[in-house]
């Protein structure tokens, strides 16, 4: 379809589709196909089909007070200079709608605890706001128009060209949120005005539509929805102001259970916005507030701090502790490393100068020990096949002994020193280490050179997925990572001005790795991730000290031993919660470990598991 973009001629592929409506659809841009997007109405625009000219001009010059929203660019003309439609910023395909956070089953599919479903609404809250203040009313404010892109906490709004400006209507409503107080004369079709002209939402309606949406997602059900002396008929429903907190009104088992497991000054807010039309904004820091109340329930769903979980039934964390299995392994002698397996568990202790290695199975009992004859040898690693320990210096490199754990033969070979210490590791392939400047990896075939290095200057990670080379050179830290037979840069953003590492560490365990940072900006204190091309930082909000070293990273969040207990932090916003059942088994000082099922805190002379029972599912967070 050949039409004009900002005075330009183009062609349109009607066959590259991204979207689609009743009125418009939306397709590739011709020239810029990765930034923006066309959307094209089905007819020319005129009284009474699409928004016109005039009020696309007021959205465009909107563009810089409100970059949440996918307002237009240029506009898109036919032949006979007919607005045909515009150009604007294409999103992500990956992004969803808010409609997807009601169902818990696609909450979990995306990784979206009910926590992060308070901070991305905190988001549609504060844009909201600022739309307002721009002197614009959504009016359509439905679970389609706002999307986001897990995990994170931010939305874009869309179908801009439907907002309500002075002087221009939004001519369109969803009966889903439609502020009863608008309804038309019909029961059947309420959106219908009594003149049969668009009617003029307000900022009431639109926070009115707000309340519903987040009510649908937390609990998963229409606040007008079950059955009540009113019948199934929501609008009949919404009119009567029967809502779901009428006790009168029924409704399954778990959706009552969920409504009951509200935050009460949530709740509290709700019952005001569809029982007495109440329509005011919620308070500023409401959800920031219930996202820092979340608890974690052993099951693994979160819920608020003061309810029981919904999913299994626990009650609250905030008393002693929950349904967990705890088995303990002790020794007298000094645990140096530990490996956590299906098979079992392997413990490399020290008792004086001895290093032995002492295999567990997976109830804790011994299945065996040996005595490696390294004594006075420094532990570095260990996996199930092997352990890597280090002994004397010569020159300038470092011996190292390789002791195949199945045969209890030692291998010796040696490595350069970096930052004081062997730059070598244990990858599940075998040896990684670096000498002269050359990184050096075992294979099934001996060794092989995997990429060259500055001499005394780099530090090697390994993880089930690669290599990460750590440089420090010229007062600076560069990182790489090395997969597959490909070196690639990792883009470690630089420290803010009065900004200081307090705390580094890199998880190499997911498909890329994970560089974390804990950093100092005054009395601040940040939590700043880099994964690929992605950099998130955020005001840390722990219960306590801890160590990044000692954590677990699983997907976004970071599973961290403090003194209140096992902590969940949250990558993306930056907040923590607490599995308070696992206080009496953990300290600031521990390392904890997980193989999938369980969690295992490791401490100089103490290891325990935790579990959960064979009822429920493992421990996560």
């Amino acid at each position: 379809m050949k039409v004009w973009i900002g005075g330009k001629r183009a062609r349109l592929d009607l066959d590259r589709v991204l979207g689609e409506g009743g009125e418009a659809i939306v397709v590739e841009h011709p020239a810029r196909p990765n930034e923006l997007a066309v959307k094209l109405y089905r007819a020319p625009a005129g009284p009474g089909r699409g928004p016109g000219s005039d009020k696309l001009e007021i959205l465009r010059t909107l563009r810089t007070e409100l970059p949440f929203a996918a307002l237009p660019e240029e506009f898109v003309k036919d032949d006979a200079g007919a607005l045909r439609g515009f150009v604007m910023r294409r999103l992500p395909a990956a992004s969803e709608p808010l409609a997807v956070l009601s169902s818990a089953e696609a909450r979990r599919r995306l990784g979206i605890p009910l926590r992060d479903v308070l901070m991305l609404f905190e988001d549609v809250a504060r844009s909201l706001e600022q739309l307002h203040r721009a002197g614009v009313i959504v009016g359509d404010f439905n679970d389609q128009n706002e999307l986001f892109l897990p995990p994170a906490p931010a939305v874009t709004w869309i179908d801009a060209d439907s907002f309500q400006l002075e002087g221009f209507p939004c001519s369109v409503s969803t009966p889903l949120t439609l502020d009863p107080i608008l309804y038309g004369p019909s029961v059947d079709a309420p959106w219908l005005t009594a003149d049969g002209k668009p009617r003029w939402f307000s900022r009431s309606s639109d926070w009115f539509a707000f309340a519903v949406l987040l009510f649908r997602a937390l609990t998963g059900v229409h606040p007008y929805g079950g059955v009540g002396p009113s019948g199934a008929n929501i609008v009949r429903r919404a009119r009567a102001k029967e809502s779901v907190f009428d006790a009168k009104v029924v409704l399954p088992r778990t959706s009552r259970r969920r409504i009951e497991a509200l935050d009460r000054g949530l709740a509290s807010y709700f019952d005001g916005v569809f029982s007495r039309e109440h329509r005011k904004p919620l308070a500023a820091g409401e959800l920031l507030r219930c996202a820092r109340s979340m608890r974690v329930c052993t099951c693994g769903d979160d819920h608020f701090g003061d309810s029981a979980c919904v999913r299994c039934g626990t009650g609250s964390t905030h008393g002693g502790a929950g349904p967990l299995d705890v088995s303990e392994w002790g020794s007298a002698a000094s645990i140096e490393r530990v490996c956590v397996d299906r098979r079992g568990v392997r413990v490399l202790v020290k008792q004086g100068k001895q290093p032995t290695l002492v295999s567990l199975s997976p109830s804790f009992e011994c299945r065996g020990e040996f005595a490696i004859d390294l004594f006075g040898a420094t532990s570095i690693a260990l996996t199930w096949g092997r352990a890597l320990l280090s002994a004397e210096s010569t020159g300038g490199e470092v011996k190292l002994h390789l002791v195949d754990l199945a045969t209890k033969t030692t291998e010796e070979t040696s490595a350069e020193r970096a930052f004081g210490a062997p730059a070598c590791a244990l990858s599940p392939r075998g040896l990684v280490r670096i000498v002269r400047g050359h990184v050096l990896s075992q294979g099934a075939h001996g060794e092989s050179l995997v990429a060259t290095v500055m001499r005394n200057q780099t530090r090697v990670e390994a993880g089930p997925a690669g290599l990460v080379f750590r440089t420090l050179a010229f007062g600076g830290l560069t990182f790489r990572w090395v997969a597959d037979g490909t070196v690639e840069p990792i883009d470690v953003p630089a420290l803010g001005v009065g900004e200081r590492v307090l705390e580094e560490h890199i998880f190499c365990e997911a498909p890329a790795p994970t560089v974390v940072r804990r950093v100092s900006r005054g009395a601040e204190e940040l939590l700043v991730w880099t994964r690929g091309a992605r950099t998130t930082r955020h005001a840390l909000c722990t219960t306590g000290a801890f160590s990044l070293s000692g954590a677990v990273l699983r997907e976004d969040s970071l599973l961290v031993a403090t003194d209140a207990g096992i902590a969940r932090i949250s990558l993306v916003t930056g907040l923590s919660v607490v599995l308070t059942e696992t206080e009496p088994h953990v300290t600031s000082g521990d390392t904890l470990l997980a193989d999938g099922a369980s969690l295992y805190v490791v401490s100089s002379h103490r290891i325990r598991r935790l579990t959960r029972r064979a009822t429920q599912t493992g421990v996560r967070a």
